[in-house]
């Protein structure tokens, strides 16, 4: 057994990549070796900003011998009066066979040709140096690039490549470099052409030389020391996996420290202090237990505790003038007011299909006004919507939103409530709705929020369908995906019944508002079956069974909330409904479907009703279909088909006394229509065939 280490020592990439790279990596060896025959006991990939690090452990010293039978044709294609044929000639040709080599096997359709081929496993060291330049050259990254004279592309221009297998070198050549056993160190703290005698030499050489190879013990580095800075104190850092490991990837030897900014600068708005903290300098801020933002930073330094103290100085000069930049942004902004902004959205254009940003606020108005009346929102909320509505996207002029986009919305708020104080639930509903940003982010927490946030999302889904701005792979510019999703969220989490279609005619009608006429139903139609997938992943994060959100989706989904309940009610009554009982109104729904599938719905003929089991069904039809009024007003689903389920022994008892295809084809017809009226009775609702009984 032996071990092999393949270092690609590279230009610093971009942190954002690495983990990619590094699965890419690990995937394409694993995939290789299989390919190759070679046995191994365990490969990790570990990565810093200058190298991506392959580590095989327990290599077996031999490639696996190959004995694998090839089939060919059939006999009777592969001869032709006792001669080999063209089919048996190519099989041959194409496998490195020859006529010697064939036996025949019988099979279940025939006799057929067969080859066995046999290698003997060359050693691995040689099949290793005829695989690595392919698996470097191999890896696929989202940007890539040339260098100097050079034809390949790739992440960032190789700079040499470590190949060690036990204490020898594998040879591999990329271009003009060469692998050997020499590593680079720490780009300042290492050295250079640092020799590597062997596999079992590396890890501890390259720590000798501050680089942690191992992002996974950079990380609990990093964790073990902010702890220690924190030990025995009443404060903490603001924990982000996000930022973590992209430090992780920033770093080869991490060192953390705590550093501090001027008091005075807690005076502004927390966003706006963490924000250059977090977005510009990769630092942590420091809260007190209670939640308080303080005036203290973490961040990790890429070299060793040597010389801390002017580290931490510098970086404390350059968060001070970030700061300093972000206090006169601000204070300039309350001098001229939010509102002072509203003139120049009409500059800016949203989409060059849809207008300005000013005509997309004046759509958002509508959209709010007539979403709150579809809700039964009361007039208060609805004013106060139709507001804020108004007021959204002023502070994408503001000097602080031009320097830190990320706080668009976030700033709208403190603005507006800097001037109207006694309306901050008008500056919250700004702030909202952008809501949800991302995935799993919180969905608006204020009815007003709520209204603005599915008005901005209709109005971008609706105008970008239009404009013919449709998501295809994973091509989705304007993020549609994730709108109507977070649109279908907000709706369901606020228990709104209201139809889609009937959104999409809301969101056309202020359209037209604004100059812009859509009519193309065909588009309108494509919007709906945008928003089914969203559905969908609602229902499925939801842990709804498969079988139910079929049942449930396929009787429609333009009311999402109403969507949900059915299939709640749906989960709850397949759980709790004793199994006899939902076989026989599975059965017999099935049955009934079955006899009048091709049968066109009709009003059912009671004076042709003569038999008791006829006249039984038809009255407990009707009356299910009284009950099922009520039932559906009141949102009871459950009780619905619970009720359903009463109809068993009175449609059981219909088919075994009434013939229904019966020689009078009046008869037979009215017969079909009684079926079909059971049949259907809750085809707007469920399609109980989708459902599977375990």
């Amino acid at each position: 057994m032996a071990d092999f280490i393949l270092e690609i020592g590279l230009e610093e990439m971009p942190a954002a990549y690495i983990d990619g790279a590094v699965k890419e990596l690990a995937d394409n060896a694993q995939a290789l070796f299989d390919k190759e025959r070679l046995v191994y006991a365990d490969l990790d990939v570990y990565s810093t900003p200058r190298r991506l690090v392959l580590y095989v452990q327990g290599f077996a010293e031999m490639q696996k011998d190959l004995s694998e039978e090839v089939k060919g044709p059939s006999v009777k294609a592969a001869y032709k009066d006792g001669e080999a044929a063209k089919p048996l000639q190519g099989f041959l040709r194409a496998n490195g066979f020859t006529e010697a080599d064939v036996y025949t096997k019988t099979l279940a359709n025939g006799d057929y040709v067969f080859c066995k081929r046999e290698e003997k496993g060359q050693p691995t060291k040689e099949i290793l140096a005829n695989v690595l330049a392919d698996l470097i050259l191999n890896m696929k990254f989202p940007k890539s690039m040339h260098w100097g004279s050079s034809e390949i592309r790739y992440l960032r221009p190789i700079r040499w490549i470590l190949s060690l297998y036990e204490n020898e070198v594998i040879p591999c050549q990329v271009e003009n470099i060469h692998a050997d056993r020499y590593t680079n160190g720490h780009r300042t703290l290492g050295h250079a052409h640092v020799e590597v005698p062997a596999v079992a030499d590396y890890f501890s050489i390259m720590e000798a030389e501050y680089v942690i190879v191992d992002q996974k013990r950079r990380q609990k580095m990093i964790e073990d020391q902010i702890a220690q800075i924190f030990a025995g104190t009443d404060e903490h850092y603001q924990e982000d996996k996000g930022l973590l490991n992209e430090i992780v990837n920033l770093v080869e030897y991490p060192t953390a420290l705590k550093g501090q900014f001027g008091t005075s600068y807690l005076d502004l708005p927390d966003e706006l202090v963490i924000t250059p903290m977090k977005e510009h300098q990769r630092y942590f801020p420091v809260l007190k237990n209670d939640g308080t933002l303080t005036n203290g930073f973490i961040t990790v330094r890429n070299g060793s505790e040597k010389y801390l103290d002017v580290v931490r100085q510098g970086n404390e000069n350059v968060l001070r003038a970030r700061l300093a930049d972000a206090e006169f942004f601000y204070n300039e902004d309350l001098k001229k007011g939010l509102e002072s902004g509203e003139e120049k959205l009409k500059n800016i254009v949203f989409q060059e299909k849809l207008g300005t940003i000013y005509e997309k606020t004046q759509r958002l108005q509508y959209i709010a006004e007539a979403l709150a009346k579809a809700v039964g929102e009361d007039a208060t909320v609805t004013a106060d919507a139709v507001t804020a509505a108004r007021c959204t996207k002023m502070d994408l002029v503001s000097n602080v939103v031009s320097e830190f986009p990320e706080l668009q919305g976030i700033m709208g708020e403190y603005y507006y409530d800097h001037e109207h104080p006694d309306k901050k639930n008008i500056g919250q509903a700004i702030r909202e709705h952008y809501m949800p940003r991302y995935a799993n982010d919180n969905l608006p927490a204020s009815e007003e929020g709520s209204l603005v946030s599915v008005a901005d999302k209709l109005d971008t889904i609706v105008g970008c369908f239009y404009a013919g701005i449709i998501p295809t792979g994973s091509q989705d510019p304007y993020a549609l995906r994730r709108q109507a999703l977070g649109l279908a969220n907000i709706v369901i989490a606020r228990k709104w019944s209201v139809s889609l279609k009937e959104l999409i005619q809301i969101a056309c009608a202020a359209y037209k508002q604004t100059g812009l006429e859509f009519t193309d139903a065909e588009t309108a139609d494509k919007i709906v079956a945008f928003f089914e997938q969203r559905v969908l992943k609602v229902l499925k994060d939801a842990n709804v069974p498969a079988d139910v959100i079929q049942a449930t989706m396929k009787a429609g989904y333009d009311d999402f909330y109403q969507t949900v309940c059915r299939a709640d009610a749906l989960q709850a009554f397949m759980a709790d409904t004793d199994a006899a009982v939902l076989k026989a109104t599975l059965d017999n729904n099935g049955r009934a479907a079955n006899i009048t599938v091709k049968h066109k719905a009709q009003a059912v003929d009671t004076s042709l009703l003569n038999a008791p089991e006829e006249k039984a069904l038809y009255q407990a039809v009707e009356d299910f279909s009284g009950q099922q009024a009520e039932d559906i007003a009141n949102k009871n689903y459950g009780h619905m088909l619970e009720h359903y389920t009463q109809l068993n022994d009175t449609v059981e008892k219909f088919f075994e006394k009434i013939l229904v295809m019966d020689e009078d084809d009046t008869i037979r017809q009215n017969r079909l229509s009684l079926v079909k009226g059971y049949a259907d009775v809750l085809d707007d609702y469920y399609k109980l065939d989708e459902l599977k009984l375990s």
